[in-house]
């Protein structure tokens, strides 16, 4: 089983991959009990951040990290 960091690392280099922009990634486990980071990223057009938000969720489920509302 991944950790949080290794977690976050994978979707981060996912994200870069599909060519995200502004990709930033921030430890909040000291500030927030809902999450351990927070990945913030931007895309070129409506299309490219719906892709990048597919594959990230992809990339999650490959991961074996369930997604809450689902």
């Amino acid at each position: 089983m991944l950790s949080a960091k290794q977690v976050a690392f994978e979707v981060t280099k996912a994200l870069d991959s599909k060519k995200g922009l502004n990709i930033k990634l921030l430890k909040i486990d000291q500030v927030s009990s809902l999450a351990d980071y927070f990945l913030i990223c931007t895309g070129t057009s409506n299309t490219h951040v719906k892709t990048l938000s597919d594959y990230a969720e992809y990339t999650l489920e490959q991961l074996g990290e369930k997604l809450l509302g689902r």
